[in-house]
């Protein structure tokens, strides 16, 4: 095959043409290859000059070296124009030229390619231009010897700065030499430019396994300028196939031209820079093969590669490192179209790699690394870096483009971009920054700007429309972006910051600031319209926000702040700010138009906002803030800022329009709200407040601050419009409020504050303050306008409780409501408890309005204080109301009895039930009742249970209060009154059942005391003596089958003592004299019958008519039924304001004469009688206490 047929080349006459497009799309690294493989058929004249030229170039072969001479000079300008160019291997081309030659400026005119595959030479420190518009290959032994720079084009012409050009397209135009120097490379605009391949042998690159710095010293230089200088190739398609351009601190320059453009030409001190302003469109570059372009020196050089796609595969490397003490340089990728690093080496020894890095030992600065491009493809473990990796500091790394994405790893580890502090490495770390519509990084590939080293790491800036991360290298790597500092290293870590309008991590995907080391963290900042986290990795990595202090390490983690419109965490996907080291963690807070967290991962971890001090950590968790309109955690999800280390918690705030919680994870974990101190933990919980408008907790949610190990537990605040506490889980968990010291905790628990307009808990749902363990359990304090508690789950009623529950160690808390109304259906219950060896809370209820009704089949709705089991004595229960309702089996109660057979009876005192009301009704809670009810105070045998009501009236039907006592003395009951109205089988008893105990006093101060209907007072005992009751009244109604009794069975009676009575019955079981009287003699005869006058008869059920001798007295009772209820808080507020603000001005009042009670009547001159204090006159007679004398009257 003859080699003009292979390539199709033009006729003679055609040479000034530049090659047809069917000889571009040939020139490709095969066709390449294969023409150095061919060299040898080449026709020994290699280089003929074209005798273009006023004075042309002399080619003289000597041997394998060809010395090039002749041309035309002007000023610093050596001109040469050639008809063909080439060099074969092991050949030299020697331009000798004059010392005082600045630029060597040649052309080659004909149609063929330049090849070079052996040593272009010339003297001093000239430049060489070399253009071929045909395209130029240089060999696997091709070499410069050079003293100044070298730029090889397929550019048509070279422009000067005096508008003249010397042209390879066109050089029968009479040529316009020119002194001035070189301005730019003139493309035309017939057809595309020629392209330029450089083959060579590979890299030979590889990395330390240590250090993970470049190991470069097999490298080949391949095409080399001296240090310094510059090195450009310009063309159509640029294609370097294995092959290697080098200057050490220089300047090299890859451009790849399409169609018509200048590339312009600016001269330095040492050599040029290229630009591309002028240049409309561009073609491709690619390094293959482990190709290498390097400026890595005392200085770092500086890199420009500019293209329309540009792809860097197969372990080739652009490397622009600091190797001295110098400047670091610069690397710039510009691809129209797309950029792509790709995998590793053949051999798998070394990734593609782009890296402006600090090397070890250079004490010099890094250089920055800048890629512009509309696509970037990072990808197979290939990496771009600009990173330290000695004491000089590492440079910048900035991206621009419209997409970006980096995909997997390699054996060498992740495909990624980097700003490294190396281990070893003093310098500090450079930043990266990412400006990008679309940034998308998958199976364990990384962008990272950490610290290995005693450096600080740089920080790493996001900016983008669209962030993706997707999954993990082998389940245990995740695809993130990190800003960390490393095991090993002593410096600082940097701050990551994210901007964009949709961020999403799946699959294990991560974000993180994290301190591995001896340094602080920096800050993780995400800004985003939308954020979603979903999923963990086959390890159950989870997908997540991490800013954190990891195990080992020492140092403070950085905060983490995240401002959405939407959030969304699902199936185990996390955002944490956490310390497992010596170090506080730092705090958490986002800042959210809506936010949902839901479920858990396959393995039960749960979707969930951490601010952890972890598991053999020494340090504070840090604070975890939440500001949204809705919020909304189910099936597990849960925020959490808890301790399991040695160190504080950190504090949970929430603030939100809507907040809803609900459900439990397939484990039977609850979604909720927590801060607390973990079993093993020494440490105090932290406070968890809440500011909402809506707080509903459904199907076993919980918010719970709790202490499970040593410290006490944080407060709870909850500020809200309105709140819902519903039901339980399937696992029979309730929903609610909790702050509990669990067993084996040792430490108080934290208070909790409700501040609503309305409460609800319904079917088991509870509020509780609680202790198991050894420490006093927190109080709760719940002000509200309603609260309705109504029902119970299956084994839960729906409660507020403060309890000191069995075997804890430690008081209760105290329990107050206030409310204007509060209503307890059907089994619910507000309580404190205490079945441990702590005294029980005391229960305080201020309302207008209680309405306690009815029972279920765990117990009464009420209102409970009770000690039960061990040794601690019942709390206190206070409650002061306008109206108390008390109905269908309800209960108010304090008592050391269990509330079922599994429990002993307590062996502490009960407490004591004190009630102010202006109005107390009960209904249907008497013994018949199926679970009894009423007011109660009952004990077994440690005493105590006293009652004490003030109230203006007490009517119960069917109602009971009673403070009772199996084996002691019956406490008491004080009862003041204006009236108390006992009916239909309603109870007052303090009566012993079975015990050598008296039974306990009754006192009454009532105007009015009315027992009817079978109703009984009773301070009875059996064995030991009978109460006493003391009965103050104006007036005592007692109905034949009603009782009032202090007797003993066995003992000494007790005395009833009757103050003031007007009785319209006997008492009941007052014995009866032995001589009965005869009734008759005992009416008065004083008025005689007369004929036909006025009958007399004595009617009625029985007893003695009033004697007419008697003076008339007594009272008539009179009840007021008008309502003035809705006007006695006025009338209270109106008498207050009187006593604080009284009238300065001195009154006068006219003196009022006494009221006499009347002491007689007369008739008066018209015939009228009338009641006077003393009848007086001259005419009138007392007459009141006169003797009868019934014909006067007549």
């Amino acid at each position: 095959m003859v080699i003009t047929d292979f390539f199709k080349l033009p006729p003679r006459s055609d040479h000034n043409k530049p090659l047809n497009k069917p000889f571009k799309q040939l020139l490709t690294l095969p066709i390449a290859c294969y023409l150095v493989a061919q060299m040898p058929l080449l026709c020994s004249a290699q280089i003929v000059p074209d005798n273009t030229l006023p004075n042309n170039s002399i080619v003289t072969p000597n041997g394998n070296i060809i010395e090039i001479t002749g041309g035309t000079t002007a000023g610093g300008n050596l001109f040469h124009s050639f008809e063909q160019f080439s060099v074969l291997t092991g050949n030299t081309a020697f331009f000798n030229n004059s010392v005082t030659i600045e630029n060597i400026i040649s052309r080659v005119t004909g149609g063929s390619i330049s090849t070079i595959d052996g040593l272009i030479r010339a003297n001093g420190s000239a430049n060489l231009f070399l253009i071929n518009p045909n395209g130029i290959v240089f060999g696997p032994e091709a070499s410069l010897d050079i003293g100044g720079s070298f730029i090889g084009s397929t550019a048509n012409s070279i422009k000067f700065a005096d508008g003249s050009e010397f042209s390879a397209t066109n050089p029968q135009e009479p040529p316009l030499l020119t002194i001035n120097i070189p301005t730019g490379l003139q493309y035309g605009s017939q057809g595309n430019p020629g392209g330029i391949v450089i083959n060579g042998p590979g890299n030979n690159l590889s990395i330390n396994s240590a250090t993970f710095a470049v190991v470069r010293d097999n490298r080949p230089v391949g095409l080399e300028v001296q240090p310094g200088k510059t090195l450009a190739l310009v063309g159509g398609d640029v294609a370097v196939a294995g092959g290697n351009l080098t200057t050490a601190g220089g300047r090299i320059e890859l451009g790849s031209v399409q169609g018509e453009g200048m590339v312009t030409l600016t001269p330095t001190n040492s050599g040029w820079i290229l630009s591309y302003e002028d240049v409309g469109q561009f073609q491709d570059i690619t390094l293959s093969q482990a190709a290498s372009v390097s400026t890595s020196g005392n200085d770092g050089g500086e890199i420009q590669v500019q293209g329309r796609r540009v792809t860097i595969s197969e372990g080739s490397a652009l490397l622009g490192d600091t190797l001295g003490s110098g400047a670091g340089g610069s690397l710039t990728v510009k691809a129209t179209e797309a950029l792509e690093v790709i995998g590793t080496a053949a051999n798998n020894d070394f990734s593609t790699r782009l890296s402006t890095d600090v090397a070890p030992e250079a004490i010099g600065n890094g250089g920055n690394l800048v890629i512009d491009t509309e696509q970037l493809r990072v990808a197979d473990g290939a990496q771009i870096s600009s990173g330290t990796f000695s004491s000089g500091n590492a440079g910048t790394l900035t991206v621009t483009a419209a997409e970006v994405e980096v995909i997997a790893g390699s054996n060498f580890g992740p495909s990624g971009l980097f700003v490294p502090v190396a281990p070893g490495a003093t310098g500090n770390g450079g930043n990266l920054f990412i400006n990008t519509e679309r940034l998308r990084v998958t199976d364990g590939a990384q962008i990272a700007a950490s610290t290995f080293g005693s450096g600080d790491g740089g920080d790493l800036v996001v900016q983008a429309k669209e962030v993706e991360l997707i999954g993990t290298a082998f389940g245990i790597f995740p695809s993130g972006l990190l800003a960390n500092v490393e095991a090993g290293a002593t410096g600082n870590g940097g701050n990551l910051t994210i901007n964009t309008e949709g961020l999403r991590l799946i699959d294990g995907a991560q974000i993180a600031a994290t301190t591995f080391g001896t340094g602080n963290a920096g800050s993780l900042t995400v800004k985003a319209q939308d954020v979603q986290l979903t999923g963990t990795s086959t390890a159950e990595l989870p997908s997540g926000l991490f800013a954190e202090v990891r195990l080992g390490a020492i140092g403070n983690g950085g905060d983490l702040s995240i401002e959405t419109e939407s959030l969304r965490l699902t199936d185990g996907a996390q955002i944490a700010a956490t310390t497992f080291g010596t170090g506080n963690a730092g705090s958490l807070s986002v800042q959210a138009t809506e936010m949902e967290l839901i479920g858990s991962s396959s393995e039960g971890l749960l979707s969930g906002l951490l601010a952890n001090v972890e598991p053999n950590a020494i340090g504070n968790g840090g604070n975890l803030t939440i500001n949204t309109e809705r919020l909304r955690l189910t099936d597990g999800a849960q925020i959490r800022a808890i301790t399991l280390g040695e160190g504080d918690a950190g504090s949970l705030i929430v603030q939100a329009i809507d907040l809803q919680l609900s459900g439990t994870s397939p484990q039977g974990l609850p979604s909720g709200l927590f801060t607390e101190v973990r079993p093993e933990a020494i440490g105090d919980g932290g406070n968890l407040t809440i500011n909402t408008e809506g707080l509903r907790l459904s199907d076993g949610a919980q918010i719970a601050a709790n202490t499970f190990g040593t410290g006490d537990a944080g407060s709870i605040e909850v500020n809200a419009t309105d709140i819902e506490l519903i039901g339980t889980s399937p696992e029979e968990l309730a929903s609610g409020l909790f702050t509990e010291v669990r067993p084996e905790a040792i430490g108080d628990g934290g208070q909790l504050t409700i501040n609503t307009e309305q409460l609800r808990i319904t079917d088991g749902a509870q509020i509780a303050a609680t202790t198991f363990g050894q420490g006093n359990a927190g109080s709760i304090e719940v002000n509200a306008t309603d609260i309705e508690l109504i029902g119970t789950a299956s084994n839960f009623a729906s409660a507020i409780f403060a309890n000191v529950e069995l075997e804890a160690i430690g008081n209760g808390g105290d329990l107050i409501l206030e409310t204007e109304r509060l209503r307890l259906v059907d089994g619910a219950q507000v309580a404190t408890i205490t079945a441990g060896s702590g005294n029980g809370g005391t229960l305080k209820v201020q309302a207008q309005e209680i309405e306690l009704i009815g029972t279920s089949d765990l117990g009464a709705s009420g209102l409970l204080a009770s000690a039960i089991a061990d040794t601690g004595n019942g709390g206190t229960l206070d409650i002061s109301t306008d109206q108390l309702i008390i109905r269908d089996g309800a209960t108010i109660s304090v008592s050391n009895f269990p509330s079922n057979d599994r429990l002993d009876p307590g062996q502490g005192q009960a407490g004591n039930i004190e009630i102010v009301a202006n109005s107390i009704e009960l209904s249907n809670s008497g013994a018949d009742t199926a679970n009894g009810g009423g007011i109660t105070a009952s004990n077994f045998s440690a005493g105590g249970g006293n009652i004490v009501i003030r109230a203006n009236q007490i009517k119960t039907d069917r109602g009971e209060i009673t403070a009772t006592s199996e084996l002691s003395g019956g406490g008491d009951i004080d009862i003041t009154s204006d009236l108390l109205f006992l009916s239909n089988q309603s109870g007052i008893s303090t009566s012993v059942n079975d015990s050598t105990g008296g039974g306990g006093d009754i006192k009454i101060n009532s105007d009015f005391v009315v027992v009817v209907e079978n109703s009984n007072i009773a301070a009875n005992a059996i064995f030991g003596p009978g109460g006493n009751i003391e009965i103050t009244t104006k007036s005592l109604f007692l109905s034949p089958d009603s009782q009032i009794t202090a007797s003993s069975q066995f003992g000494v009676d007790g005395q009833i003592n009757i103050s003031n009575p007007e009785l319209t019955q006997n008492l009941g079981l007052i014995p009866l004299p032995a001589s009965i009287i005869d009734t008759g003699l005992l009416i008065a005869t004083g008025c005689s019958t007369d004929d036909e006058q006025n009958s007399f008869a004595l009617l009625g059920r029985g007893g003695l008519p009033t004697d007419p001798t008697d003076p008339l007295k007594g009272e008539t009772i009179w009840i007021d039924w008008r309502d003035f209820s809705a006007t006695r808080r006025q009338l209270y507020r109106a008498a207050r304001n009187r006593g604080k603000k009284p009238n300065q001005q001195a009154q006068t009042t006219a003196k009022k004469p006494p009221i006499i009670e009347a002491q007689g009547w007369i008739i008066n001159q018209d015939g009228i009688v009338e009641l006077v204090p003393y009848p007086t006159g001259p005419n009138l007679k007392p007459v009141l206490n006169t003797a009868i004398n019934c014909h006067n009257l007549r």
